[in-house]
């Protein structure tokens, strides 16, 4: 029975060691699993999003993404100075993370700067005194406080305080083994992308060429001026935009540091320059903002009713007498504020204020009046007078009653028109070019040649 005992007994204990060891295992894997997703969510907010957001060119996203302390990188940064979006490279070059400097040399530089721009005193303060910081003194004093006991470090400090210093994973020329160093530190030139920070506060991150800037690159100046855009010979040449310290912005072309081709200068007012430059002078026109345009005339929405009204110029019932027959289709009445036009049987109601109501209503009287000029005339001395018989309100003629015969009443003498005797009122040719001539307003036969005013036709 004791061996029986002691076989289970060992089994239980294995038992238990397996489970402690798969407990171990999944609790070691949840842990991997909980670290990674830190990780995921870290770069998802930090540099990798603004990466993805500069690719993507969305510029708000990215201002939001800032604002919120989103974390950038060098590599941001970079993809900044690709994209076409200029603005990218002026916001990220500020950001101190996105250069890529060794933290002790970057440490050295800012108390460099603070040592040549202190910051203003505030009001029960005094006046910083002025540090020279090219004394070996200061220096001295500057490496012991960063680099502690390291015995490079006066030599460091010296490098930043006359040189500035360079970016870790800054690019630089292949040494030319066939050339000796003049001495064991010394570097070669900077060649591709790089960051720079100049001894006196300047910063620039772009493509280097033969140790000058060259391609695209950001420079942010000591006053907080900043341009972003193509260099030459580290000169401001090719596309680029230029953010002034009193906050107006240039982006347009530039050439051998000048403003000169075709440009955009926003004025911090709002008003915008829009036009060609000349070695740095506007050569074109100002385009003012909206906000100082003046305030738009207010305007009348007013809409016409056009009704085809055949009985607007005649009355279907002249006399109506005592059982009147009502008008089957009456003009329509017009609104308060309206006043109504009559159009060649063309009801129009338009409102005081409508132009085209007042065009159509002079055109109307031209009208009427070439009417009474061509009724004003005689047709070639035989009494008779022109076309267009119709008087000023009157529909369309009445059809002639039947009838004929030399000198009756057929056709248009029906009408009260002198027809000479003629059947039917057909007229002769020299008659229609009589009337012709008439109705264009020029000269009558008769009036051309005195021996036609005594012809008898």
């Amino acid at each position: 029975m004791s061996a029986e005992e002691d076989r289970a007994a060992a089994k239980v204990q294995s038992m238990k060691r397996g489970n402690d060891a798969r407990q171990q295992v999944k609790e070691g894997k949840s842990a991997r699993k909980v670290q990674s997703m830190q990780r995921g969510k870290k770069s998802r907010k930090g540099g990798d999003a603004l990466v993805h957001v500069i690719e993507t060119a969305n510029f708000a996203r990215f201002e939001k993404m800032i604002e919120s302390g989103a974390e950038a990188t060098p590599d941001a940064l970079r993809a900044a100075l690709k994209s076409p979006i200029r603005a990218f490279g002026s916001m990220l070059v500020s950001n101190q993370s996105t250069w890529g400097v060794n933290h002790k040399m970057l440490d050295v530089w800012n108390r460099v700067q603070k040592a040549l721009n202190p910051p203003p005193p505030g009001e029960d303060e005094e006046e910083p005194e002025e540090v020279d910081v090219s004394s070996e003194e200061w220096q001295a004093e500057l490496a012991t406080a960063v680099y502690k006991e390291d015995p490079d470090g006066k030599f460091l400090v010296q490098q930043v305080v006359a040189l500035g210093c360079y970016s870790i994973s800054g690019g630089r020329q292949v040494h030319d083994a066939t050339k000796e160093k003049e001495f064991d530190t010394a570097v070669t030139a900077r060649e591709g992308y790089g960051v720079a920070l100049m001894p006196k506060g300047a910063v620039y991150a772009g493509s280097f060429v033969a140790d000058a800037r060259e391609g695209n690159g950001v420079y942010k100046y000591t006053d907080s001026t900043c341009y972003c855009g193509e260099w030459k010979g580290n000169q401001k040449h090719g596309e680029g935009r230029m953010v002034f310290k009193d906050g107006s912005v240039y982006e347009g072309a530039w050439r051998y540091n000048k403003r000169h081709g075709h440009g955009v200068y926003t004025y911090t007012n709002g008003d915008i320059y829009y036009g060609m430059w000349f070695t740095g002078a506007k050569h074109g026109k100002v385009h003012p903002s909206p906000s100082s345009f003046p305030p738009p005339e207010p305007r009348l929405t007013l809409t016409l009713t056009l009704t085809l009204n055949p009985h607007a110029d005649s009355d279907p019932n002249p006399n109506p007498g005592p059982n009147p027959r009502p008008n089957p289709n009456p003009a329509p009445q017009p609104q308060p504020g309206q006043v109504p036009l009559r159009l060649d049987g063309l009801a129009i109601h338009g409102g005081v204020e409508e132009r085209a109501a007042g065009r159509e209503h002079g055109a109307r009287e031209r009208r009427l009046q070439v009417l009474q000029r061509v009724r004003g005339r005689r047709a070639l001395g035989c009494g008779r007078l022109c076309a267009l018989q119709r008087q000023p309100g009157e529909g369309r003629a009445q059809p002639a009653a039947q009838g004929g015969g030399r000198g009756g009443g057929g056709g248009r003498a029906a009408q009260g028109v002198n027809v000479g005797g003629r059947r039917g009122g057909r007229r002769r040719p020299h008659e229609r070019r009589a009337a012709r001539r008439a109705v264009r307003g020029g000269p009558t036969p008769a009036e051309e040649s005195p021996r036609h005013r005594h012809h008898v036709w």
